[in-house]
């Protein structure tokens, strides 16, 4: 592959060229989408205000001692002003900033264009993998945001004292405040006791405003959750309770139905990640979580490959990774913000727009010494956002262990196999 090297920038034969007859057909591997491009609130950063700002949230407040009731009588010295306790103010605030972010493509020479079998459809393909990378990216920074935001981190691991979860508001727990060390064969499967849980909490604290839909005057919450970790939760009930949610026509929210949702189940729509975030524990006074990527770089040497960049498969330790993240998602735990493009600030200045979403636009940038005739150039997107936080305790992220895909192996009469 040729490459000619200016200023820093390797100009690189990227597209295919027709050698060795290539067929018609090109084809893209694609990286896949997200529930959390669809679901996070979304809205515009105000300008002029600032590089950080602060949400003020009025507390829940109650009396410090009971009312007292004095009967309405012509003898009572409350006759006509009864006894009154005051409900104190209490305020909290949270602040947040901006963050950016930029992805770009490599070099597009001319006469790299002028030579390549299909050009058009090479870059096509070059171009769709860019905006996959946007998508990616976002959803890594929504889920991550939500986390981060969200006041209940919590472990599948009951603590020694009164059997409820291991939970913190700043990061996942790595130790169980009453015993200290965490151990591993000890932190169990997402259950539906502990969904039951986390809906009373829900329920307590006011979610049930918010929630993604209503049946029969109950609320009903959403569960993001991996497809082995669903169907082990459906599993878990009797065949009574599987077939009611089997027959469940009720009506699923219009913010649902595009992702696959067709019903509820015990309170919660069950929304499916195809690559929730998955950890190892490293036990230890405290321990450490190590989180596994989804996806690897592929350095074998397969007969397939063209050119000297290498792609990325999904990743085997992802996925027998021991324990993943399932959030019980809520629309007001957070909000994007994202900032409007600055087109001019007056007194004749003018800037290029730039939508900060992650659209791309092709740079053909003449400079004297490395790119003097205009012959190439790269796609560039700049993604921006801020993550307000609205109603954090209404933010559950739960981690558990992970559910192996029930393979089912049957013989020739039906029977199951077993494997020793």
């Amino acid at each position: 592959m040729a490459t000619q090297t200016i200023g820093g920038h390797d100009l690189t034969h990227q597209l295919i060229e027709e050698e060795g007859r290539i067929s018609q057909d090109i084809y893209r591997r694609t990286i896949d989408s997200s529930v959390w491009l669809k679901l996070v609130r979304q809205t515009s950063w105000p300008d002029e205000m600032g590089d950080t700002l602060s949400v003020l949230t009025y507390e829940r407040t109650l009396p410090s001692s009971d009312n007292t009731w004095n009967a309405i009588t012509s003898d009572s010295n409350k006759y006509a002003i009864p006894d009154a306790v005051e409900v104190p103010v209490a305020q909290s605030a949270r602040t947040f900033g901006l963050e950016h972010t930029a992805v770009f493509s490599d070099p597009i020479v001319v006469n790299d264009l002028r030579m390549s079998f299909r050009f058009k459809e090479q870059l096509k393909n070059i171009y769709e993998n860019l905006v996959d990378n946007v998508s990616y990216i976002w959803k890594n920074r929504y889920r991550d945001q939500y986390e981060a935001t969200a006041e209940h981190k919590m472990v599948a691991y009951l603590t020694a004292s009164n059997q409820a979860l291991v939970e913190s508001k700043s990061a996942m727990p790595v130790q169980d405040g009453d015993s200290g060390e965490l151990v591993a064969a000890k932190i169990g499967r997402l259950t539906q006791g502990v969904l039951n849980r986390v809906y009373q909490g829900l329920i307590q604290d006011g979610g049930g405003m918010g929630a993604m839909g209503n049946e029969s005057g109950r609320p009903i919450f959403t569960l993001i959750t991996s497809a082995e970790t669903s169907e082990n939760l459906m599993t878990q009930e009797d065949v009574k309770t599987r077939e009611s949610f089997l027959y469940n026509n009720s009506r699923v929210s219009e913010l649902l139905a595009p992702l696959g949702v067709e019903r509820s189940f015990k309170g919660f729509y069950h929304v499916i990640d195809p690559f929730p975030k998955r950890y190892t524990f490293t036990e230890g006074t405290p321990g450490s979580w190590t989180e596994v990527s989804a996806y690897i770089e592929d350095t074998s040497s397969y007969a397939e490959k063209q050119g000297s960049q290498n792609r990325n498969i999904v990743n085997p330790a992802w996925q027998v990774a021991e324990f993943e993240d399932s959030y019980v998602f809520h629309t007001e735990v957070f909000e994007s913000l994202i900032p409007s493009p600055v087109t001019s600030a007056g007194s004749g200045t003018t800037f290029d727009p730039i939508s900060y979403r992650g659209d791309f636009r092709f740079l053909n940038i003449k400079d004297l010494s490395t790119n003097p005739d205009g012959s190439w150039g790269k796609f560039r997107g700049v993604l921006a956002n801020g993550a307000k936080p609205c109603h954090p305790e209404f933010g559950y992220v739960i981690r558990h262990r992970r559910v192996d895909a029930n393979f089912s192996m049957l013989d020739a009469s039906g029977s199951a196999i077993t494997y020793s």
